[in-house]
């Protein structure tokens, strides 16, 4: 569906095992069906507009990442209310990207 701002997926997607995001999951038969994903949000994280995306990604993960590019590290460890975490890498990616200190600073 799409409208003048916003498109959100509809239909029907069939996953083999359960899906990591909640609601609107249906099991049949051994197999798992999400109706209408929702929308998801993506945000551009610019250095040229003075941010930083080691520090964004370590704030939204509750995480201590060192950022090579400035020397800061950035410690988030402290910060409550995270519920899930997981770096989802193509099967392509190095699997050293798996951790997230290592894929960001990656060049």
């Amino acid at each position: 569906m799409k409208t003048a701002n916003t498109v959100t997926p509809t239909g029907i997607k069939a996953y083999e095992t359960e899906p990591i995001f909640t609601g609107n999951i249906l099991e049949y038969n051994g197999i798992y069906y999400r109706i209408g994903e929702g929308h998801k949000e993506f945000k551009v994280v610019s250095r040229g507009s003075g941010r930083s995306a080691v520090a964004a990604s370590a704030y939204m993960s509750c995480s201590r990442m060192y950022n090579d590019y400035d020397g800061i590290q950035h410690d988030y460890t402290r910060k409550q209310g995270l519920i899930y975490q997981k770096v989802m890498l193509p099967p392509m990616a190095p699997s050293k990207w798996i951790d997230r200190e290592q894929l960001y600073t990656a060049s």
